[in-house]
């Protein structure tokens, strides 16, 4: 496997459309119905778009796995890392190695210290669980907060399976 930074300046709109319907049709799964007919309207596909392309701090992560696109991580870069969205393809969900990959790119970029924040959408029940198995706090809104050790201490007790 490996990984591919891009800065928000270095992305399109028409390629951000590309990485917003994976994130879309996983959301369709993972919502089922709920609030999908709600939330991903062309406003919100919109926003998502120019949120991402007016923040100097953001990077996009994209994976590979034998150079075929498995995925992203979209950061926001400051003291410390916010996720701003984190999507794989289907049929790398579960597999037992790409969440792993990530994980590890994930801790050798950022230094010790570093703390990660980030939402998870109350529907996604499969992102809670994973992030509480590995020591994040969830609070009421959804948004998680897990250390670098945390992150670390996960992926080597898996490295080890």
């Amino acid at each position: 496997m490996k990984y591919n930074i891009k800065s928000n300046k270095e992305l399109t709109k028409d390629y951000l459309e590309e990485l917003y319907k994976i994130f879309e049709d996983n959301m369709k799964v993972v919502s089922k119905g709920t609030i999908y007919e709600t939330t991903f309207t062309n406003d919100y596909k919109n926003y998502w778009i120019d949120n991402i392309l007016s923040n100097d701090n953001l990077k996009v992560i994209f994976f590979y796995d034998n150079n075929v696109f498995i995925g992203y991580l979209i950061v926001i870069e400051e003291e410390d890392i916010f996720i701003h969205e984190f999507q794989l393809i289907k049929e790398y969900q579960g597999d037992g190695k790409s969440f792993r990959y990530v994980v590890k790119t994930v801790l050798d970029l950022y230094n010790n210290g570093k703390i990660f924040h980030g939402r998870i959408w109350k529907s996604n029940l499969k992102a809670m669980i994973v992030f509480r198995t590995m020591g994040a706090i969830i609070n009421e809104k959804d948004e998680f907060e897990l250390t670098y050790s945390q992150a670390k201490d996960w992926y080597e007790k898996k490295s080890r399976l």
